[in-house]
């Protein structure tokens, strides 16, 4: 499996170091699931879990499961022992499933890589994957460390960094009266939604691995900028759905505020057409070209983080791993403006 990984990610990256990375990666991410099946199966045997994607061939396993597979190769690339690297494995899946089982509830979808089939209901599975994926998470954090005080430590820490993101998130349960400045989106609403949210993984390494610890918030930091500036790609994306909504938008922020193209407001960008909307770099180039150079760069910083703790992304597979990142929220269209 690991050979098949890494022959093609040899070729979509062309770097052979940051394909093995990845490739082991996703091979210990096979065997996650592997182990989230038989702990789930224990946890609630009456009930039927599917798992969608685990039997996907490899391009397709790692376009379900990238941010996952890159949070993970990330960990393994700073020597921690295999038996607690694996640990962390598992809670960085089970932390994406209880985000994505919240975001479901919300939203009332049926998104992520567990199912449970409950008739029409979309409420009643999701919360029972709640319940199941917090149970893993403090298996795996008693399994982790027999020091009683630690673990507090540790799950005080996930908790507070949890609390963060849901104060920020929870502010966009009605729509949003007037659109922040870009520089006040991105220090409140964007830190938390998409640099915290993706730093929540490392949250536990971070308090268990005491003689690592420095590494790992040096790693976060990475991990931040790279999590932002997904975020910042959705909003490209997301322009017409957020401003019906009245949702944040970076790009709608910087529409109002910057008038680079013009002198917009709320009101008209909600009177536009909203099919314009959808492609806002032919209606509002200049601010849709700017914030394309933002996540661009924003995502260069995080790289280089990374890189500067020892993980093996050089700038051929750096320029690649953006150009991914596009395609797969669905503005690849726009990456020619990030130059």
């Amino acid at each position: 499996m690991i050979d098949e990984y890494r022959a093609f990610l040899t070729q979509l990256f062309g770097d052979a170091a940051f394909a093995d990375a990845l490739a082991s990666a996703a091979a210990r991410h096979h065997r996650i699931e592997q182990d989230f099946r038989r702990q789930l199966a224990e946890a609630c045997p009456a009930v039927q879990i599917r798992f969608p994607n685990i039997a996907l061939p490899a391009p397709e396993y790692l376009s379900k499961n990238l941010f996952s597979i890159f949070l993970v190769s990330i960990l393994e690339s700073i020597g921690v022992p295999e038996e607690r690297l694996h640990a962390y494995g598992v809670l960085v899946h089970a932390i994406r499933g209880v985000v994505t089982a919240t975001d479901n509830i919300v939203d009332g979808e049926a998104k992520g890589t567990l199912h449970i089939d409950m008739g029409q209901s979309r409420i009643a599975p999701n919360v029972l994957l709640l319940l199941l994926q917090d149970g893993i998470i403090h298996q795996t954090l008693a399994a982790l460390s027999g020091d009683a005080a630690l673990r507090s430590r540790a799950w005080q820490s996930l908790m507070a960094t949890v609390l963060e993101i849901l104060r920020e998130e929870s502010g966009e349960e009605s729509a949003i009266a007037a659109a922040l400045t870009p520089e006040e989106l991105l220090a409140t609403i964007h830190s938390f939604r998409g640099g915290r949210l993706f730093q929540l993984g490392f949250v536990i390494p971070e308090v268990i691995e005491q003689e690592r610890s420095e590494a790992i918030a040096r790693l976060k930091e990475g991990v931040f900028g790279f999590g932002l500036a997904i975020q910042m790609l959705d909003d490209l994306a997301d322009l017409a759905e957020d401003v019906a909504a009245r949702n944040h938008n970076l790009l709608r922020s910087w529409i109002i505020h910057r008038r680079a193209d013009g002198s917009w407001d709320d009101a008209a960008l909600l009177a536009h057409d909203p099919a314009e909307l959808a492609t806002p770099e032919l209606r509002f180039p200049a601010s849709t070209r700017a914030v394309v150079r933002e996540a661009a760069a924003t995502a260069a910083r995080g790289f280089a983080a990374l890189r500067a703790q020892g993980y093996p992304i050089g700038p051929q597979a750096e320029q690649r791993f953006l150009a991914l990142l596009f395609r797969i929220r669905g503005v690849e269209r726009l990456l020619p403006l990030a130059v």
